[in-house]
């Protein structure tokens, strides 16, 4: 039974492990046939599935803790228990540790309102540690990266070069509002000054736009082309062109806060020349103005030393006796019969006709030409130099150079005195003016005898215009710099209604002035106005010191008058070569940290360029400059509206506008506020148009010195033109030199798309951005 019984288990275990092998066995090939083929799509699939379910972890298999284990029953080992008791001292520790941290803070805080000093030091003692683990951290990684280079740091280091170089993006394309925004040449914009007070900004650019052209310039043009007429095309030219060109000057050089050449820069890179022919408009004008200034320190210097009386009289070691009349005492001549045709000249009362075969001129006109110019026979005649000259123009730009070394601000106080004291002044002689026996007949002459017929000439509304732009110093660059020193929500569109107003103003009272002096002086010599009235310089230098000294206490008026006219002229000296400095100055950090050398190197190097004029030929090479002047700033004016209207864009310029005075508040504004409609179709089409056509009239002219080919040659009008076309090479020049420079930093791209996206006017920023990605 027992064997029997052993058997018949023995037999059912052996049944029972065969049956578990079977299905083993059977389990363990259905497993191998249903796996996939290796490289099959259902392969790849289910090995991605399975390495993302190893990356997962997985909440539901993790291991159970030690409580769990004791509440299931099951048995726990010892070293689990360990581990427990560990976790459970470790928790405690914790709490602890969190408690302590709380405390401690807490009793911090209640130090901190008595101890404030010592938790600085503190805090600065942490700070200290902080930082230097940091540095050896850094340290051991640079160390690591140097002993391992990767493609992948010098594609960084790449990638940062590129960012660097390139423009910071802005939002719609608009010009960076940042003044150290980065350029694609420069690593950082330098820092800039800025005026004080909105009032030094205003001052300093009256003093670039009341100069001396509204006292000896102004008046002879309005004579010229129909008196008191000649204020209609110009006033309307003041407010349809001059006025919407220094707005977009001002508001365009306040929202960039940098010099014009940048400002274009940023518009697009190959217009960078735009910027620069500005600044050739002030340096072609800063060489020749300055001999004018010297001129007037000459007339100045003898006045202070007692010499007034020989301004006026012959009998000096210059004047040619056998044709100097002295006009002083001519009447003298007049008690005489036949006394039109009585001079007083070599000490008696002459007839004319004895000296019909010689060219007869006042004491104060030989005391000009022969004293103070002594000019040669001709351009090209250059035989020795004009000492005098020579001395004041030195003077003259070693206190230029005093003042813009200081900067802006001393400027903008300087401008106080230099803008200002014109402005009493010219009042003063404008009320002495008014008193004087005659007057009458000069303020007939320049307010009640206007030739309306004038006004429907072509000729004289371009020379309004051209008047206008020598006189607000338009297409100069000066506007735009200085107001590139303004704070960012100064409203510009004020500045430029006092800035227009300050310099009409001068020119009408200044006219006044000179008119009524003429009359007075007409009747001294009993001949009509027209007979005294010479055109240009000669107004301020012969007549003007003639009608002093025949006032009580010449030498006082005198003095105020040239002294008035010496402001005035280094004010504007100032800020046109202040215009040059700043320009090559911001073009990087490095030369701004050098503006001083910046500053003597450019005043020395435009003192050596205007040795010609203390020759005895300056006087012709002065002419040549002046007469050519008003070309280039009125060409120069028409470029830069039409690159901030067509490639800038009128919305991204008008919503600068808005950033910085504010939008229309009412339905005038709209229409004429400062960033309305009117300037809109004004920048787009009025301005453009008007420029464009005085610009194309003005190069078809007569050659005005044909008369005296001996003077005047043919070089004379060449060389004019020459110094007027500097100004638009600047803008193929540096777009060949923006096209190497990128060129050679492997930016060619660049150019290319510039091209291609100007039909859509994309800004350089938008571009750049296009090209880096």
């Amino acid at each position: 039974m027992a064997d029997g019984e052993q058997l018949s288990k023995l037999r059912h275990w052996i049944e029972q492990t065969t049956k578990d092998d079977a299905g083993f066995v059977e389990h363990k090939t259905f497993e191998h046939a249903s796996k996939p083929a290796k490289g099959s799509r259902e392969h790849i699939s289910k090995a991605k599935g399975s390495r993302e379910q190893e990356s997962k972890p997985n909440k539901r298999s993790r291991e159970p803790t030690w409580n769990e284990k004791k509440r299931s029953g099951e048995e726990v080992s010892k070293g689990s228990h360990e581990k427990a008791s560990r976790n459970r001292k470790s928790s405690k520790e914790k709490k602890k540790f969190k408690n302590k941290k709380s405390k401690e803070a807490e009793s911090l805080e209640n130090d901190n309102t008595t101890h404030h000093s010592s938790d600085d030091q503190e805090s600065k003692e942490s700070k200290k540690t902080k930082s230097q683990s940091k540095r050896s951290r850094k340290n051991i990684k640079k160390k690591k990266n140097k002993s391992k280079p990767s493609k992948s740091n010098s594609l960084k280091g790449s990638n940062e070069k590129l960012s660097n170089e390139s423009y910071s993006k802005s939002s719609k394309g608009k010009l960076s509002k940042n003044s150290k925004e980065k350029s694609y040449n420069s690593k950082e914009e330098p820092d800039r000054e800025c005026f004080e007070t909105p009032a030094d900004f205003v001052i300093t650019s009256l003093g670039l736009a009341v100069g001396l052209g509204n006292i000896w310039r102004f008046p002879m043009k309005a004579f010229e082309n129909g008196a008191s007429a000649f204020l209609i095309p110009y006033i309307v030219c003041a407010f349809i062109f001059g006025f919407p060109a220094i707005y977009m000057e001002l508001a365009l050089g306040q929202s960039s806060q940098t010099t014009p050449p940048i400002a274009f820069r940023r518009i697009m890179p190959v217009l960078e020349g735009v910027g620069w022919m500005g600044t050739t408009v002030s340096f072609t004008i800063a060489v020749y103005y300055i001999v004018l200034i010297a001129w007037i320190t000459i007339y100045l210097f003898d006045v202070f030393t007692g010499k007034t009386s020989s301004m006026t009289k012959c009998g000096n070691p210059w004047n040619v006796a056998d044709t100097c009349i002295d006009m002083i005492k001519q009447n003298i001549c007049s008690n005489i019969a036949n006394s039109t045709e009585m001079i007083f000249i070599n000490g008696g009362c002459r007839n004319k006709n004895e000296f019909s075969n010689r060219t007869l001129t006042s004491a104060s006109e030989q005391y000009l030409r022969y004293n103070v110019i002594r000019s040669s026979s001709g351009l090209l005649d250059i035989n020795e130099i004009n000492y005098p000259v020579f001395a004041a123009m030195t003077f003259c730009w070693i206190l230029t150079a005093l003042g813009i070394v200081k900067g802006m601000n001393i400027i903008g106080k300087l401008s106080y005195v230099g803008v200002l004291l014109p402005y009493i002044l010219i009042v003063v002689l404008f009320f002495r003016g008014i008193t004087l026996e005659g007057a009458s007949t000069g303020l007939y002459y320049y307010f009640l005898n206007p030739d309306f017929s004038k006004v429907f000439l072509t000729t004289t509304w371009c020379e309004a215009l051209k008047q206008l732009c020598f006189s607000l110093a338009i297409g100069s660059s000066g506007l735009m710099s200085m107001a590139s020193y303004n704070k960012k929500k100064n409203n510009c569109f004020r500045d430029t209604l006092i800035i227009i107003t300050g310099d009409t103003m001068m020119s009408i009272v200044g006219g006044a002035a000179v008119f009524s002096i003429l009359g007075f002086l007409a009747q001294q010599r009993g001949v009509t106005v027209p007979e005294v009235v010479e055109s240009g310089m000669s107004l301020a230098f012969v007549v003007y010191p003639e009608a002093m000294a025949r006032l009580p206490a010449s030498a006082v008026w005198n003095g105020l008058f040239l002294v008035m006219l010496f402001f005035l002229g280094i004010s504007s000296e100032m800020v046109l070569v202040e215009v040059l400095c700043s320009c090559i100055a911001d073009q990087s950090r490095t030369l701004r940290k050098y503006k001083y050398a910046i500053v003597l190197v450019t005043c020395a190097f435009l003192y050596a360029i205007g040795l010609v004029f203390c020759t005895d030929a300056g006087f012709y090479w002065f002419e040549m400059f002046d007469n050519y002047a008003g070309f280039n700033g009125l060409i120069t004016t028409v470029v830069e509206i039409l690159v901030v209207a067509y490639f800038y864009g009128i919305n991204n310029f008008r919503d600068d506008i808005s950033e910085m005075i504010g939008s229309p508040r009412n339905k005038f504004t709209r229409i004429f506020g400062p960033s309305s409609v009117y300037f809109d179709w004004n920048w787009r089409l009025i301005s453009p148009t008007i420029g464009t056509f005085v610009a194309i009239l003005s190069i078809f002219r007569d050659y005005p010195f044909m008369n005296d080919p001996k003077k005047y040659p043919a070089l004379f009008d060449v060389g004019g033109w020459s110094t007027q076309l500097i100004s638009p090479l600047m803008i193929p020049l540096f777009a060949i030199l923006t096209y190497y420079r990128f060129r050679r930093a492997k930016y060619f791209g660049f150019i290319h798309e510039s091209i291609r996206q100007l039909v859509i006017r994309k800004t350089s920023e938008e571009i750049w951005l296009q090209v880096l990605e």
